[in-house]
């Protein structure tokens, strides 16, 4: 299972007979299918060592990958896998200078998992959402600095994949100032 509770297809695991003199045999070799579960059947009483030795991309492998099971009649372990996390980047930048806008709030929220997270966007013009877990996230402009008008559009999506770390994790929202008027009068 991952750190969501979520089952995990597609993890290698092998099961190896811990024999009298401390040398391993192995016994069966398995990937887990879309339920995140193997079974080996038919093992014989004693110790044997369980070991996930191949992950699924996008996760981390965990400090315990390898355990030992004293089988009487049945044996059982988890493993929990850590799913890799990534940081999404906000850019507010000005239409006409392409300098920093500061002020205002961005939010980020996850398209499935649901999460939602507001900050407030400083001096460099910049916000990070960090250790964000892999899903496509909605980036919403939710109050727009003084002076500047809505961006056009005022919201758009970034894909955080921890497959591909090729992917740009980032959205730039360019603002215009407000227009003023002036008055002449002749």
């Amino acid at each position: 299972i991952d750190n969501n509770r979520a089952k995990v297809k597609d993890a290698t695991i092998q099961v190896a007979k811990i024999n009298d003199d401390s040398s391993k045999t192995t016994i069966a070799v398995s990937t887990t299918p879309d339920s995140g579960v193997v079974s080996f059947t038919g093992l014989e009483p004693g110790k044997y060592e369980v070991s996930l030795i191949i992950i699924p991309e996008g996760y981390d492998m965990p400090s315990e990958k390898v355990v030992t099971v004293n089988v009487q009649t049945t044996g059982y372990h988890t493993f929990e896998l850590s799913q890799k996390k990534e940081d999404i980047v906000v850019d507010l930048i000005d239409a006409v200078t392409g300098g920093p806008v500061s002020g205002g709030y961005v939010e980020v929220i996850g398209q499935n998992n649901g999460k939602s997270y507001v900050q407030y966007v400083g001096s460099t013009g910049t916000v990070t959402f960090k250790d964000l877990l892999a899903d496509k996230y909605d980036v919403i402009l939710v109050q727009t600095p003084k002076g500047y008008n809505d961006p056009d559009p005022i919201q758009g999506e970034v894909e955080v994949s921890t497959i591909d770390s090729t992917t740009d994790n980032s959205y730039t929202l360019v603002l215009n100032k407000q227009g003023g008027s002036v008055k002449v009068n002749v």
